[in-house]
């Protein structure tokens, strides 16, 4: 067998596990950060329908349906250097759907 074709195998299986390595590790981390803003997402949804005030970690995006299909809609915070984005709903006791829509830049 010739060297250049056994360098050229070598090369490809380095790269190809390299390549795998990488994906894997990214992966873990983009999940470990969208599981971190559905935490922060839950935290302001259950403070905001206890008391209305709500923590400063980035963008916050609430919207209110009432039962006569009229909405509320309101933005709170900037978008910065965000780690994740994720949403979750409430049913408050008047019988308004509360979303409830985060993209935190920091941990909560």
């Amino acid at each position: 067998m010739r060297l250049d074709a056994l360098a050229t195998v070598l090369i490809f299986v380095i790269a190809l596990t390299s390549m795998l390595f990488l994906y894997t590790n990214s992966r873990f981390i983009f999940l470990r950060y969208s599981v971190e803003a559905w935490k922060c997402t839950e935290i302001q949804a259950t403070k905001f329908a206890l008391s209305g005030k709500l923590d400063d970690i980035g963008l916050i995006e609430i919207k209110k349906l009432y039962w006569n299909l009229t909405n509320n809609t309101i933005n709170l915070g900037e978008e910065d250097r965000i780690i994740g984005c994720a949403f979750t709903y409430r049913l408050l006791e008047n019988g308004t759907l509360l979303y409830v829509k985060t993209c935190p830049s920091r941990r909560c």
